[in-house]
């Protein structure tokens, strides 16, 4: 089934901004079931289903070109659960690559599941590409994240954040950013921030080689071999943080 033409045909009448939207992508959609729906329950019979698009390229006009889009997703219903398994998820245009797998129990319940994987990669030099010309943002630099782990959507809040069981990891060679119009600059060498949560706690670490930010000619920030490390066991328990660092300046206008 060719994606463009369903979204060419019917994309404006569910979301206007789909109209602009071309790809040459083409969905498989497999699917049996057994038994029947319950109303009174709510209940979903028991089925299979499989989705794929293979790869593809997608565009959207004036603004992205040259895309690349792939999807394979499975989704089992068991006792009126319903199961999904993210196989694959590549999206890539110019500025961003991500990768994610997965799956989601009781994706339809109250409380759903999630365990993911994904990586992405950001090129800020070919994000602010797309921000209007009058905004005056420059930038340079890339930036990775990196996650894996499982939580359910109740976790979520900084109060149960520590029940979730996630690693993650941001880090990148250097950042610049700029906009002349304001004389506003920052620059940060070699920032790397680690996350880990494991169901009863939560940490953070951050580490940069050197940062500076500067907005007009009173104000800035320089900084040298900064490190900072933070616990929390949860909203009964204080939380901690160690901030250490070579040199530090500060500055402001008043």
């Amino acid at each position: 089934c060719p994606v463009g033409q369903i979204i060419s045909e019917y994309g404006s009448h569910f979301l206007g901004l789909l109209s602009d939207l071309r790809t040459d992508a083409r969905m498989t959609l497999t699917a049996d079931a057994d038994g029947w729906f319950g109303s009174a329950s709510g209940l979903l019979p028991d089925m299979n289903a499989s989705l794929e698009i293979p790869d593809s390229h997608i565009s959207y006009v004036n603004l992205v070109e040259d895309g690349e889009f792939d999807l394979t997703l499975d989704a089992r219903t068991t006792s009126g659960k319903l199961l999904a398994d993210l196989k694959d998820l590549c999206f890539a245009i110019k500025g961003v690559d991500l990768n994610a797998k997965g799956t989601a129990d009781d994706l339809l319940g109250g409380d759903p599941l999630f365990d993911v994987s994904a990586t992405a990669c950001t090129q800020f030099a070919d994000l602010v590409k797309y921000l209007p010309p009058e905004s005056g943002i420059q930038a340079e630099g890339d930036v990775d994240v990196e996650l894996d782990g499982s939580f359910k959507l109740s976790e979520l809040t900084l109060r149960k954040i520590n029940q979730t069981h996630l690693k993650g990891h941001i880090f990148s060679d250097g950042l610049r950013f700029s906009i002349p119009s304001d004389t506003l600059y920052a620059y940060a060498s070699h920032p790397d921030i680690r996350i880990n949560t494991t169901g009863s706690s939560a940490g953070a670490g951050a580490t940069v080689d050197s940062i500076r930010f500067i907005a007009g000619a009173a104000t800035y920030i320089m900084g040298k071999a900064l490190k900072l490390n933070a616990m929390s066991k949860g909203h009964r328990q204080p939380a901690t943080a160690d901030v250490a660092f070579e040199s530090l300046n500060l500055r402001g206008a008043d």
